[in-house]
């Protein structure tokens, strides 16, 4: 906390804080997330946000109907622990020079020995035995006398120049930060802020291992397959049918059209084919190519309902939230353009990292002629959208075959005047 409450405090306690998330996209198992489990990449940026600052991270790994962990859970947990093992396998400064001596005890290794900074700002330079590539510092204060710093700063010697590489707040028991590759033979680290004397008991610097960014599979609404990839001159590989991507697979150059329903799956290579990301993969159902909102609530003018069926979840319907509201319900009806036999729906939410509108009780109907309409779900509950807003699929007790689908919004999850929809889909 700030100085303002710690003063008003009588007594101060320390708490370590815990970060609870799933492997999965919810807390339990269900076979259609197979293949949603987090990736490499996603657990690594997890491990960061939480054990790298001053966390604990509390990974939940849902048992299928056997009582077991999945095997696709199990290769990514390894995945997860390999990675972590090798990139923190090699304290870089272990052996480097000291400008004060009783500084040493930062790299000592040893969680009982500390550096005690009595001003502030407080600086130390350490120099390496040889140039090395660093992309994670680590600091961690003797935490059974207390979470001291307010402040610090990491700095590294690039041409003759101290250059800024990281920075943070607090400290506590560890902080990780991740910094951009800079290849230096010295660091300096300066407490900048502090409650008292500062107490660090461990600087560390890495080399993290090659972490390759997965590639992103999309399709828009005319059925138009994308494979996009922030890595630098990546090789794309990818299938239709259901198997794993290998370098004899497809070469994904432009888009492709793959307007049905089917399964597409991607990897990423680099430098020859020596190293690769892991696999992702992407589920359809027929595009909505031909579909038309046939009537719905006014959209907000920078939200249309047309876009809560444009086959893209970086947009979506949202109503006004603005002027003269009322509690009500709101709902779309859309025409395919064609019947279709129907075995279920799905709901996205926004995906713009806000939960706002999103959709917590919900009727869905269906029309042969969109004027007379035949409720098949009324009145029902998104399981655990509160908890965890992520996209639903919700399968009928039976079949149904129509032209026309009407959702219906009853309540938001924060009870809300107004409804969002990233987007809507349905299962044939």
């Amino acid at each position: 906390g700030s100085r303002e409450l710690i003063q008003k405090s009588g007594q101060l306690f320390w708490y370590p804080a815990e970060v609870d998330v799933s492997i999965r996209p919810g807390w339990f198992y269900h076979p259609k997330d197979d293949e949603k489990i987090k990736s490499l990449p996603h657990l690594v940026d997890i491990y960061f946000n939480s054990v790298g600052m001053n966390a604990v991270l509390l990974l939940n790994v849902p048992p299928d109907q056997r009582g077991l962990i999945h095997q696709a859970d199990v290769e990514r947990l390894k995945e997860f622990k390999a990675w972590i093992d090798e990139s923190f396998s090699e304290n870089l400064l272990a052996n480097a020079k000291v400008d004060k001596g009783e500084a040493r005890k930062l790299i000592d290794n040893n969680a009982d020995t500390y550096w005690e900074a009595d001003e502030i700002p407080s600086s130390l330079v350490f120099t390496l035995d040889k140039e090395c590539i660093i992309d994670i510092v680590e600091l961690q204060e003797f935490i059974s006398k207390g979470q001291r710093v307010e402040s610090f700063r990491v700095e590294a010697m690039e041409d003759g120049q101290w250059k800024e590489v990281a920075s943070g707040t607090t400290i506590g028991y560890r902080r990780l930060v991740r910094t951009a590759p800079v290849k230096t033979r010295m660091l300096r680290l300066t407490i900048t802020g502090s409650r008292y004397h500062a107490l660090i008991s461990r600087f560390a610097a890495y080399k993290s291992k090659e972490l390759l960014s997965e590639p992103v599979i999309s399709r828009n609404k005319e059925g138009m397959v994308s494979i996009t990839s922030e890595i630098a001159f990546p090789t794309l590989v990818y299938t239709t049918d259901g198997s794993e991507p290998t370098q004899e697979s497809h070469l994904y150059s432009d888009p492709f059209s793959f307007p049905g329903k089917g399964t597409v799956k991607a990897k990423a290579y680099i430098n020859n084919f020596s190293s690769a990301s892991s696999v992702v993969s992407e589920t359809f159902d027929i595009c909505p190519a031909r579909w038309t909102v046939l009537a719905s609530e006014e959209g907000h003018p920078a939200f249309p309902a047309a876009q809560a069926i444009d086959g893209d979840l970086k947009t979506m319907w949202h109503t006004a939230w603005e002027g003269e509201l009322k509690n009500q319900a709101f709902s779309i009806a859309v025409d395919m353009g064609e019947a279709l036999s129907l075995k279920g729906f799905s709901y996205n939410p926004r995906q713009d990292g806000s939960f706002s509108g999103t959709v917590l009780r919900y009727s869905f109907l269906i029309s042969d002629d969109g004027v007379k309409w035949v409720p098949v779900i009324s009145n029902a509950l998104f399981d655990n959208m509160v908890n965890n807003p992520s996209k639903r699929e919700v399968l009928f007790s039976w079949p149904v075959k129509a032209r026309y689908f009407k959702f219906v919004s009853h309540e938001g999850i924060f009870n809300e005047k107004w409804v969002s929809v990233g987007e809507l889909g349905v299962i044939t």
